[in-house]
């Protein structure tokens, strides 16, 4: 997923498609949401010690971890970490949809978040740029 791998699969062939493995798209994503809850933290101190709430599956909380998410939830809508936090999850939903559904499930996240013009990209394919909330971007 480097640049650098990037760069030199598409000088030396042109006509493919790259493609990312789920777990390493996930890995980048759980990054950025950890990175919010880190730096909110600082201001919010019912986020220290929360990093794993915001990392596992929802399934996969203990019953003290799914009691600490609710109180942040109840307690204050506005963080960005629960922005981010929700992000992960409708991407997460999004990577388990069956390939037939995916495409109007990724069209409904798009009208929800913060979209941009399509635009066409170094070899000519049309693509979708959405913003994220903590300054990544998802093409």
């Amino acid at each position: 997923m480097s640049p650098a791998f990037i760069k030199g699969a598409a000088k030396c062939f042109p006509s493919a498609d790259i493609t990312f493995d789920k777990f390493h798209v996930m890995k980048i994503v759980n990054d950025a949401v950890d990175k919010v809850r880190r730096q909110e933290q600082k201001d919010q101190p019912d986020l220290k010690n929360t990093r794993y709430i915001f990392l596992k599956n929802p399934k996969n909380l203990t019953d003290k971890q799914v009691a600490t998410l609710e109180q942040i939830k109840l307690k204050d809508l506005n963080l960005k970490t629960m922005r981010a936090y929700q992000i992960r999850l409708n991407f997460q939903e999004f990577r388990n949809q069956p390939l037939e559904q995916a495409e109007g499930f990724l069209k409904k996240l798009v009208l929800l978040g913060n979209p941009q013009p399509d635009r066409t990209n170094q070899r000519g394919r049309l693509y979708h740029k959405m913003s994220l909330e903590w300054g990544d971007e998802l093409v």
